[in-house]
């Protein structure tokens, strides 16, 4: 069904013994496609796939400012009906989903969505209410202090028999 063929492979000691080959060029890759009569680089005539070892940059979206889209709608508009619009947008390097999009715009008037994250509604008392947060917090530290101070006033009071004023007695 298959029949077997007899490559010459390089390196292989049987295939050099049936081609006459020597040893070192069976050890020496370069050697062995020179004696084949193939460049290095080149496997059977062909050019031998190779990786660029240039660094590529990165690729950035385009971007259209809204006169060049409201041009191109406008021209679009003009080729109505002649069969032109297909090639107009090749020559612009456009895609007719992107003409669609642009066309819609105009037709509803409205600026086009910028794309990426929303940005959060900046809230005016932002600020103050922060500061108010913070200064809240400081008084209650100042507070739960106050109480701790009266608290042991009071202990103290106690134990030498003192006895404070309260906010009672201060009213009579």
């Amino acid at each position: 069904m298959f029949e077997r063929s007899e490559e010459m492979v390089p390196g292989d000691k049987r295939s050099e013994s049936l081609s006459g080959e020597s040893a070192n060029a069976g050890s020496n890759p370069l050697v062995a496609l020179a004696d084949k009569g193939l460049e290095p680089g080149r496997v059977s005539g062909r050019a031998e796939k190779t990786r660029d070892a240039e660094v590529v940059p990165k690729a950035t979206r385009r971007t259209y400012t809204n006169e060049y889209k409201l041009k191109i709608v406008r021209k679009a508009e003009a080729l109505a009906g002649t069969g032109m619009i297909s090639a107009m947008l090749r020559e612009e390097g456009l895609y007719d989903q992107q003409l669609s999009e642009w066309r819609r715009a105009v037709a509803e008037a409205r600026p086009p969505v910028k794309r990426g994250p929303v940005a959060k509604p900046v809230d005016p008392n932002a600020a103050e209410m922060k500061a108010l947060r913070r200064e809240n917090m400081m008084l209650k530290r100042q507070l739960a202090r106050s109480e701790l101070v009266i608290d042991i006033q009071k202990k103290v009071a106690s134990l030498l028999g003192i006895t404070l004023a309260t906010l009672d007695d201060e009213d009579d």
